[in-house]
């Protein structure tokens, strides 16, 4: 018995890593909510910048740096950090004043692990923005685009820890990176100045897990999709016309109000998926601050996508034959706009509106309105309108034999039927 544990031991042992590092594809309608946030208090980086050729006229460059970050507090999801970059090159290449190296800075800093992805500051991206996938991560101050390479191990102090690699892209950046499984940041290749730039985590201490402050967020709103059929103002119409459906996702929430919103739009490809999963984008902003399709606190003024809304009364509508009662309706208006939100008692968001004054005369520019909480994944594809498999006749088939003697028949009696006729003239 005790050889059969030993190899099960062995087999989890190898698996393990395995299993660890599976993370998803897609945002889906399974909702990560957490309510704390992992990270290591110290951190040591060594940073080398150098070129990768030198000639004649151009000689080898090297230049190495240590790079240690001290968290002095955390503050709902908000670290600062102390920062100290100590120059560790060689005598000849410090004296070298050609190289400024500013790409990281000594000092005090104020980083949010919510909504700055791979800020230098404190290199950190949340595991729950984590995917095998190409995407997009946005905040109000960040915004990096990721696409998966493969799942690897970086060795930190002598021991290899799994880490998930991506190409990255940011408005000042771009290279490689390695994920540890926490969310800090293993490796990073990249390139700055005319050099090429090496970050490797070289000692990590002090694991801490950071409570966030809890808010209202009703959690049976969060683990759905939302439909909504979108109509957009056509000129040539005069009125407004359906450009299409999407589909609303929240794959990460955080129980201080940030949220991770997805948007895809439905396909009505003939036997294409029903949604296409590549390439997408995550949104993040406290749930104030993003077109959420529901809200918490139904108050007399609310602020939805960073708008004041002001709740204006109860009203009985019907989309699509279906009849809503008592709903709430919240509008934002000025001289030029007039913006509606109608809510249903439980705080899903039903139908909005954007009217426009154009001559003194308010249209409809945009509408969306709710079609339930049906998720299509990207496993679900459009009906294959080039693929006909009823392969039903709508007539019964004769023989071809029997087809041939009939025909013969009546032909011969048609003949012999006009001979009679002819005869008699």
């Amino acid at each position: 018995m005790s050889k059969y544990i030993l190899a099960i031991s062995l087999i989890l042992i190898f698996i393990f890593p395995i299993l660890s590092l599976a993370i998803p594809n897609a945002p889906t309608n399974i909702t990560n909510y957490k309510s704390s946030i992992t990270f290591y208090n110290n951190l040591t980086y060594k940073i080398v910048a150098y070129n990768t050729s030198s000639n004649s006229t151009t000689s080898k460059l090297n230049y190495t740096y240590i790079a240690n970050y001290y968290v002095k507090n955390f503050n709902n999801g908000n670290v600062t950090v102390n920062v100290e970059i100590n120059d560790t090159s060689t005598q000849s290449m410090s004296q070298n004043k050609t190289f400024n190296f500013t790409l990281i800075k000594s000092g005090t800093y104020n980083v949010s692990l919510q909504k700055d992805f791979l800020n230098l500051n404190y290199p950190f991206i949340a595991p729950e923005y984590i995917f095998n996938n190409t995407y997009t991560l946005q905040s109000s101050i960040s915004s990096i685009s990721l696409t998966f390479i493969n799942y690897s191990t970086v060795k930190i102090s002598g021991v290899n820890y799994n880490t998930t690699e991506f190409s990255f892209s940011t408005t000042s950046l771009s290279g490689k990176i390695w994920v540890l499984t926490n969310g800090n940041i293993a490796k990073l290749e990249t390139t700055y100045k005319g050099l090429s730039v090496n970050m490797t985590l070289e000692r990590f201490a002090s694991l801490f897990t950071g409570d966030l402050t809890q808010i209202y967020l009703p959690k049976n709103l969060l683990n759905i999709s939302y439909l909504y059929a979108v109509f957009e103002y056509s000129s040539f119409a005069n009125t407004t016309q359906s450009v299409g459906d999407e589909e609303i996702v929240y794959p990460v929430v955080f129980s201080n109000g940030i949220i991770g919103e997805s948007a895809y739009s439905l396909n009505t490809i003939s036997g294409q998926p029903i949604v296409d999963t590549t390439d997408f984008t995550i949104h993040i902003a406290n749930y104030t601050h993003i077109e959420i399709t529901f809200y918490p606190n139904m108050t007399k003024t609310i602020l939805w996508n960073s708008i004041p809304f002001k709740f204006v009364g109860y009203k009985n509508i019907s989309i699509f034959n279906k009849q809503y009662s008592n709903t709430l309706v919240y509008t934002n208006s000025t001289n030029s706009t007039i913006q509606t939100l109608i809510f249903n008692k439980s705080g899903i968001l039903l139908e909005e509106s954007i009217k426009q004054n154009i001559s003194n005369t308010f249209i409809t520019e945009l509408s969306i309105k709710y079609l339930g909480n049906k998720f299509y994944g990207n496993n679900i594809t459009f009906i294959n309108l080039n693929a006909y498999n009823n392969t039903a006749l709508p007539f019964k088939a004769i023989a071809p034999t029997l087809s041939l003697v009939a025909t013969i028949v009546i032909t011969l009696v048609l003949v012999a039927v006009l001979v009679i006729l002819h005869r008699r003239e």
